[in-house]
């Protein structure tokens, strides 16, 4: 794969871990400034690996779209996650006395 393909596919999973993340916290009421970037670094990891994993249904450039899509927004959801779980883990360290 050439560069550009690479940076495409990071570009539409950023994106759609970026969505998961609006989608997630419109969902939850929560606000959060830190899961922003967290999701969108775990959609483009999803997206990769997905596409590398798998090469089906449509394509635009050499990129998969449905296993960019389906591993950008599943691994963007696992780390919405465990980002809660790790937060209400410290949260009730901190207030356990």
């Amino acid at each position: 794969m050439t560069i550009l393909i690479t940076i495409l596919m990071i570009i539409i999973g950023v994106l759609l871990g970026l969505g998961t993340a609006w989608g997630a916290l419109f969902a939850l009421n929560r606000t959060s400034k830190l899961l922003w970037p967290v999701t969108g670094i775990f959609g483009g990891l999803g997206s990769v690996a997905a596409i590398q994993l798998l090469s089906w249904g449509p394509t635009i450039a050499d990129v998969s779209l449905i296993p960019a899509i389906v591993g950008a927004v599943v691994l963007a959801l696992v780390s919405v996650y465990g980002f809660y779980i790790i937060k209400n883990y410290f949260h009730n360290m901190r207030t356990k006395n």
